[in-house]
């Protein structure tokens, strides 16, 4: 597989951060566009308006065995990064949702990505592919909070961490209502959260967090995002997944 035009790997990219999220600038079809880094999706994304705006739509392969909830199907593209460094794969075509493009879990995994959280300067990086980009489920690690320990998505496309109203009725943590806010999860959704967990107490990794965590009524998994992710840098591996 060709990941890179001119530059050898491993590839240190400049990421960009915005807000509380982590863009990764990237050319496709010449044209300049910026993904979120999400490791909440597993796959990477782009909207069909962004398709159709580069004239690809005619090359999308909408085979049924391609569809998926909200897709049109899948199309063969080069993400050219900083340096010419290439990132090829098959790429969902997303109905317009939030408009934003992800480059998602099937990227990051295969190219061994790390993604470091330096304060000025994070960075995305690229490794050699050890296989080609499908499909692959967003990472669930182990938190405690207090005495209980519970699965949780680390979801660096989430502005916020998250959890359901009945998780947090079962660890007794007290809930209040605040600001109607739009904070991205993941999968690049939006969602209008208005209640909210004060100062939670979250260990993850060994390392301990105080954090207010969104909190709404439905039935998506936790979601650890990047009011505490920021602080954490993570390595994927054939292996698995690392954080430090």
């Amino acid at each position: 597989m060709n990941t890179s035009m001119t530059q050898a790997l491993p590839r240190e990219l400049r990421l960009r951060r915005q807000g509380s999220v982590l863009r990764l600038p990237a050319k496709i079809a010449n044209h300049r566009l910026s993904f979120i880094v999400d490791t909440g999706s597993e796959c990477t994304i782009v909207p069909l308006e962004i398709v159709q705006r580069l004239g690809l739509e005619r090359y999308i392969d909408k085979s049924d065995e391609y569809s998926y909830e909200n897709t049109v199907g899948r199309l063969m593209l080069d993400i050219v990064c900083e340096g010419g460094v290439r990132l090829q794969g098959y790429i969902l075509v997303d109905y317009p949702t939030s408009g934003e493009l992800l480059l998602g879990m099937d990227i990051l995994h295969s190219y061994s990505c790390s993604i470091l959280q330096k304060p000025y300067r994070p960075s995305l990086v690229v490794r050699e592919a050890h296989s080609f980009p499908s499909l692959t489920e967003a990472w669930t690690v182990n938190i405690s909070i207090g005495s209980v320990t519970l699965p949780a998505v680390l979801d660096t496309g989430s502005t916020d961490t998250y959890m359901p109203s009945h998780v947090a009725r079962e660890l007794g943590l007290k809930v209040e209502d605040s600001a109607e806010e739009n904070v991205l999860l993941s999968s690049g959704k939006y969602m209008c959260v208005s209640k909210v967990a004060r100062a939670v107490n979250i260990v993850l990794n060994g390392r301990h967090f105080c954090v207010d965590v969104s909190v709404e009524d439905d039935e998506r998994e936790v979601l650890i995002g990047q009011n505490i992710l920021r602080h954490c840098d993570m390595h994927f591996t054939q292996a698995g997944l690392l954080t430090q």
